[in-house]
């Protein structure tokens, strides 16, 4: 060098070193000279045209007297050191690993066990080389700065990180699709057999020792735990979802909780063990499966319960035959985080089902009292009740039908939800907070749910919330006193008795004044069955002409009638009149004013030699009647002609 050139930091025997500036990290120029060419021998690496397949030193007695003559200045073993870790970084970062990760991306068969063949290879090159420059240790005391303190550690961690950065999504895809077919292969309970996707043959037995080999290496590397062990999870968690889905699809009436945990422990954590673990002693490997439990028996817990709340509208259909199902996402529910998910998800699904002109309104109130009570399963405290049910009750104000179809269900025979809700008598009393009941008390949840509804679910029974949808008793009760008149008029011969229990039923969920015109339709109806009796039992009364039965009722009580005229037939005006003189003669001062279009007329009809009993309203019967007559005249028109 010259002598206005610069100046060395230090000299070794025959070379120098000097500082640059070329890159913002000041980094060192070397001359060569005999010993420094030496010392690239025994280090390699250190060469500029050092390759993936460049052998390695390897004359012990060389390499001892190179060290020997590094060592004698500090300065020098420094920098080698330095040095090596900086050529040898770069030579993991930019040869290795993209090499690696170049085979992974290779469409032929084999590429993921050539690859981490080929990883291990040079894994255990560059321990070699690394173990080699550690040899340099200490000097006078001064110990080098070493980026580990133990090689395999070095190399490990350099190879991590470098994977960590250069590792993509589709070379994941890869690696996952060989793993889950070691899962599936060993999941003795699993029904779907997968094939093997380097040889496409199902359980092959070669490559499921090669598979095993290579979580040998890649263990041995840590890659397996440092950078592929999320990779594993995340597979084992997508194997799980797959699982729970198959097993709970279709099936809402039985509890899976204790099947899925027996198989969690069992095939998966086993499977995870042997795959995952580390070969560093038991407390390691101890650590590792606790943490693999906890992990995924939070995502089955969570992976169940969610998958159930994507049912949950079939479920609640199905109640209470759904009952163990309900208990397992009661159970759940709150230690999952997914009370968010279950109200987005259940009103979604009844907008989607339910809340459409589709859908009738009896099913819509059907599905509306099955929805209240799997509800107060899950919640006692009601507020996912109130959240969800909320827009059902504004989709019931738009219906005109709803008050008619919650009436007709309270009071009409057969399997019913509402009519077995108010034969069963209980009625739900708003309640106030009562200290002596403090051992039935239910905390509410911790995260409220905000909803607008106004219908204090807690509080009350099925009726009581289904009349809070109108805010009003009134529209009911009247209502009832309209469908009460309509089944009166068009059943002469009604059930009195059931009426009246259904009556009385009523009376304890709207009270006694509300229903009294009702009460007073239901005597009509008898007083009028004793009056035609007695009517009949009058010896100067034909049966055989007077043919009429009628229905006296109290005019300012019932229903507004429709002031419909109709005239009647000769042979129908003179039994009602008849009727009318009867009634008068047996009340005094009453009569009776005739509605000729309502009731109901039984006819025996001849149509050749079929005879037909119709039972037709008053219209209908008329005109049959006239027809009757039209007919006669023509036939003794035809035969006054002959």
């Amino acid at each position: 060098m010259s002598e206005s050139g610069p100046q060395p930091l230090y000299k070794f025997k025959s070379f120098n070193v000097f500082k640059t500036s070329m890159f913002k990290t000041p980094l060192v120029q070397v001359e060569d000279g005999p010993e420094w060419l030496q010392v690239k021998k025994i280090f390699p690496i250190m060469n500029d045209d050092f390759s993936l397949d460049t052998e390695l030193h390897d004359d012990m007695v060389e390499f001892e007297n190179t060290i020997k003559l590094i060592k004698e200045t500090w300065e020098v073993t420094s920098f080698v050191h330095h040095y090596f870790i900086f050529r040898y970084e770069r030579f993991v970062r930019s040869k290795v690993i993209p090499e690696f990760i170049e085979k992974l991306e290779d469409r032929e068969s084999n590429r993921f066990f050539e690859a981490v063949s080929f990883l291990y290879h040079h894994y255990q090159r560059t321990v070699k080389m690394v173990r080699d420059i550690f040899k340099l240790g200490a000097n006078n005391g001064k110990p080098i700065i070493s980026f580990s303190d133990n090689p395999e550690e070095a190399v490990r961690t350099k190879f991590s990180g470098s994977l960590y950065r250069l590792l993509q999504t589709e070379h994941e895809a890869v690696i996952k699709a060989y793993y889950r077919y070691d899962l599936s292969s060993y999941d003795s309970s699993n029904n779907t057999t997968l094939k093997c996707p380097n040889c496409e043959v199902e359980k092959c037995p070669r490559c499921g020792d090669w598979l095993e080999e290579c979580s040998r290496k890649l263990k041995e590397m840590h890659v397996l735990h440092n950078i592929l062990h999320s990779v594993i999870l995340s597979l084992v968690s997508e194997y799980m979802d797959s699982r729970i889905k198959e097993i709970c699809e279709g099936d809402l009436k039985e509890s899976y909780i204790e099947n899925l945990e027996k198989w969690l422990n069992e095939i998966i954590l086993k499977w995870l063990s042997k795959t995952c673990a580390l070969e560093e002693g038991v407390s390691a490997d101890d650590k590792l499966q606790v943490f693999h439990r906890t992990i995924l028996s939070d995502h089955l817990y969570s992976s169940y319960t969610k998958h159930r709340i994507n049912q949950l509208f079939k479920i609640i259909i199905e109640y209470p035959d759904s009952l163990p199902v309900l208990q397992d996402i009661k159970e759940w529910l709150p230690k999952t985080n997914l009370r968010r998910y279950f109200i987005d998800t259940l009103k979604r699904e009844m907008k989607t089902r339910l809340l459409h002109p589709g859908v009738g309104t009896s099913d819509i109130l059907t599905a509306y009292v099955a929805t209240i009570r799997a509800l107060r399963v899950l919640d006692p405290s009601s507020q996912l009740l109130d959240a969800v049910t909320e827009p059902i009750h504004e989709y019931l104000r738009t219906r005109s039908d709803t008050v008619r179809c919650v009436v007709t269900s309270l009071t009409e025979e057969g399997p019913n939800d509402l009519a077995e809700e108010l034969v069963s008598g209980e009625v739900m009393q708003p309640e106030e907070e009562d200290e002596d009941d403090w051992m039935n008390w239910v905390p509410p949840p911790k995260n409220p749910i905000p909803t607008e509804s106004k219908t204090k679910s807690k509080s009350s029974d099925i009726i009581t919330m289904l009349i809070n949808v109108y805010g009003s008793k009134e529209l009911f009760v009247n209502e009832y006193r309209t469908l009460l008149a309509d089944r009166l008029l068009s059943q002469l011969s009604c059930d009195t008795e059931k009426e009246i229990r259904y009556l009385e039923l009523l009376k304890l969920r709207f009270g006694d004044a509300q229903l009294n015109y009702c009460e007073v339709m239901l005597k009509d109806i008898v007083d009028s069955k004793r009056i035609n009796q007695r009517i009949r039992e009058d010896p100067s009364y034909n049966q055989e002409e007077n043919f009429v039965s009628a229905m006296i009722v109290s005019a300012q009580f019932w229903p507004p009638f429709k002031d419909d005229r109709l005239e009647l037939h000769p042979r129908v005006v003179i039994p009602m009149q008849r009727f009318t003189g009867s009634f008068e003669a047996l009340k005094g001062n009453r009569t009776l004013l005739w509605k000729n279009h309502l009731g109901v007329v039984d006819l025996e009809i001849e149509i050749g030699n079929k005879k037909l009993e119709l039972t037709v309203s008053p219209f209908n019967a008329i005109v049959l009647l006239y027809f009757e007559e039209n007919t006669l005249s023509r036939r003794m028109v035809t035969k006054e002609a002959k």
